[in-house]
C-alpha cells in the first residue's frame, strides 16, 4: 500500500501545489512531503483532513492504494479481475467533482 504516492497523485490531478494543498487540508507542507514520498504514515486526523480535501472517504483512497501484495492469498485472483475496475470507477468520480 502506497498511501502517499496516490495523495500526491490526486493532489497533482486537482492541479494544486503542495503548498497550495497543505495549506488548503491545514496541514503542514513539510508534513504532506513526508506523507508524499513514504517518510511518514499519516495520523488518522491529518488523513481526515486530507481527504476532506481530496472530496473523498478514506475507504476511497485505502482502495486506490491497494496492490497485490495487501491483498489476501484467497482474494488475489478477484483482485485481478476487479481491482483495476474499481479504482477506475472512484478516478473518475474523483475527476467528475
Amino acid at each position: 500500500m502506497d498511501i502517499g504516492s496516490v495523495i500526491k497523485e490526486l493532489r497533482l490531478r486537482k492541479g494544486l501545489s503542495q503548498d497550495q494543498f497543505s495549506k488548503k487540508a491545514k496541514i503542514g507542507q513539510t508534513t504532506l512531503s513526508h506523507i508524499e514520498i513514504g517518510m511518514k504514515k499519516p495520523t488518522k486526523k491529518t488523513l481526515e483532513k486530507i481527504c476532506n480535501c481530496l472530496g473523498i472517504t478514506e475507504t476511497m483512497l485505502y482502495v486506490l492504494s491497494f496492490d497485490e501484495n495487501d491483498i489476501p492469498i484467497g482474494k488475489k485472483e478477484i483482485f485481478k479481475i476487479h481491482g483495476d475496475k474499481i479504482k477506475k470507477l472512484i478516478t473518475e468520480f474523483i475527476d467528475s467533482e
